[in-house]
């Protein structure tokens, strides 16, 4: 048997495969119909391009169960599985279009095509979760002040923060979950609804349970307790996870068990040794990194110089954003 049609079988059912997991996290986790159903016209149109070609009519007839090579996605976030997803998606396409060019070549074009909207789609639904807007703040280098009153989240909002940290030890859960309300209807009703088109992201410090039942973007846990893994079951695939650290060895463990992104500190700048570290460890980690302690308009230049991004403010926080 001619191995290049079981190799265009193969790539028929990989792209098919992840065209059907992308619909279903557009339909039902991110809530975006309309690249769903792009999707499925594009899932139809390569069914369409097998039965034009027929080669699966000539595999049955031959083997009852060809092997397939199937990508399991090792991520833990929606973010993280689209893209995956989309990848197994476009480059199964480019191997299809290469093998028909020898037996169909006026589809190739067609198949190129496909390959192409795929980008545009891919686009469409990382914009939708609140990981890919955190990749995209932390290059920017947006300041991340952490606040204990309603008052200063909305504060830092208003003047233009695009993260923010609603931490408040003090209070009962109880005060926590309303504080956390209040800031998720204020985003939604002062802000979004006045056409503000990059999200504001709002972490919840320490409550995994709460995060889950809100709209925030995620949770930041300053001390774990939990293993992430169970956090991550928690809140589930399209909120962020965030720790803070001290010490490299946290920060691996942080990273391999899934954090989203890293805080390391306290930067104290007593002398230059902090800043020598923090260098260090901006090479090391290949996650977004947050640098925290004793940070102020002042010192954050020199974080930024270590190849840090962004900072996390938990102090003044007002005077970064006067």
């Amino acid at each position: 048997m001619n191995k290049d049609f079981r190799l265009i079988s193969v790539n028929i059912h990989r792209i098919c495969e992840g065209l059907s997991v992308l619909e279903h996290i557009a339909v039902h986790a991110l809530g975006h119909r309309y690249s769903g159903q792009s999707l499925r016209e594009i899932r139809l149109s390569v069914q369409a391009i097998e039965r034009y070609i027929g080669v699966a009519r000539l595999l049955r007839a031959r083997v009852q169960h060809p092997e397939q090579e199937y990508v399991v996605a090792s991520d833990t976030t929606v973010w993280g599985i689209v893209r995956t997803q989309v990848a197994v998606v476009t480059e199964s396409l480019r191997a299809l279009e290469t093998f028909v060019a020898m037996y169909r070549p006026s589809i190739c074009k067609d198949i190129e095509e496909l390959r192409y909207s795929m980008y545009g789609i891919e686009r469409d639904l990382l914009e939708r979760t609140a990981h890919y807007w955190l990749h995209r703040y932390v290059e920017e280098g947006v300041v991340y002040p952490v606040c204990d009153s309603v008052e200063d989240v909305l504060f830092c909002i208003d003047r233009g923060a695009k993260m923010v940290q609603l931490r408040d030890a003090a209070s009962t859960k109880r005060v926590v979950y309303e504080k956390a309300v209040s800031v998720c209807r204020y985003i939604r009703d002062e802000r979004l609804g006045i056409g503000n088109i990059a999200p504001v992201l709002f972490f919840l410090a320490n409550y995994p349970k709460l995060a889950e039942r809100l709209p925030v973007a995620g949770v930041h846990l300053h001390a774990p307790t939990y293993r992430l893994k169970k956090v991550r079951e928690i809140v589930g695939s399209n909120k962020i996870i965030g720790t803070s650290n001290t010490s490299i060895a946290m920060l691996d463990t942080a990273i391999t068990q899934g954090s989203d992104y890293v805080g390391y500190g306290p930067i104290r700048f007593a002398d230059d040794s902090d800043v020598v570290e923090l260098t260090r460890i901006a090479k090391h980690v290949d996650v977004p990194l947050v640098a925290f302690g004793a940070i102020d308009t002042v010192t954050a230049s020199r974080v930024y110089e270590s190849g840090v991004d962004t900072v996390m403010v938990d102090g003044a926080v007002r005077s970064f954003f006067t």
